[in-house]
């Protein structure tokens, strides 16, 4: 009776190892990956243009790159993007530019040195330009000791601000714009570019704006109007 009982009790036993070997390994071919041919992958990416800084800003024809001077342009792109109205506006997207002191021209403080937007295409004008952007197609900002590479007294440590301007181009058409925002703003602007002649030499263009703006004082107010001929 003891032989019979231990005979079967080793087959409950090499049963029970049977039935646990057989799930193991059913559960190890769960676990093992599943080896699958993917179809092709297309990866697609476009690059958006962006402004970069004119060829006033290194006195070279050389790209952004190559430029070891320390520069940041604001551009019309940026500018239609965001519908920036003033100097003050456009500059908040360079580093190390801060707004000094307003006024009928504005101020700002390039890494500490106040200066204002002086240079025009490249050239020390002097000009007291208003905070509207009108006919002001981009910005340059030449920080540091490069900026002596423009001359004249206009340029200070911190580096110069130089305006480049629209000019006419060979083309026709009409632009009208109308904005309203905080503090009461007002401002409407248009502008016209023409070919005067048949060869397309004579060409024509001319902006105007009309601006009206409250301020967060009791008092405070700033109304402009101008227009420019190219």
């Amino acid at each position: 009776m003891f032989i019979r009982i231990t005979h079967f009790t080793l087959l409950i036993v090499n049963a029970i190892i049977i039935f646990l070997s057989i799930h193991t390994a059913h559960a190890q071919s769960k676990d093992q990956p599943i080896l699958k041919q993917l179809d092709s992958v297309f990866v697609k990416a476009r690059v958006s243009e962006k402004d970069r800084s004119s060829i006033q800003t290194a006195r070279l024809n050389i790209t952004d790159y190559e430029n070891p001077q320390v520069t940041t342009s604001v551009g019309p792109k940026l500018t239609q993007n965001r519908n920036y109205y003033t100097q003050t506006a456009l500059l908040s997207n360079a580093t190390g530019v801060t707004p000094s002191w307003a006024g009928l021209a504005p101020n700002f403080s390039i890494r500490g040195f106040r200066t204002r937007s002086n240079f025009r295409n490249g050239l020390n004008a002097y000009l007291q330009y208003s905070d509207d952007n009108s006919n002001i197609q981009q910005l340059d900002v030449i920080k540091g000791p490069s900026g002596t590479l423009f001359g004249g007294a206009n340029m200070v440590f911190g580096g110069l601000i130089n305006v480049q301007t629209y000019a006419p181009i060979d083309s026709s058409f009409t632009n009208l714009s109308l904005a309203a925002g905080n503090n009461n703003l007002q401002r409407s602007s248009i502008e016209v570019n023409s070919v005067l002649d048949s060869s397309h030499k004579a060409l024509f263009r001319i902006f105007g704006t009309y601006s009206d703006r409250k301020s967060f004082q009791d008092q405070g107010q700033k109304k402009l109007s101008r227009s420019r001929i190219k």
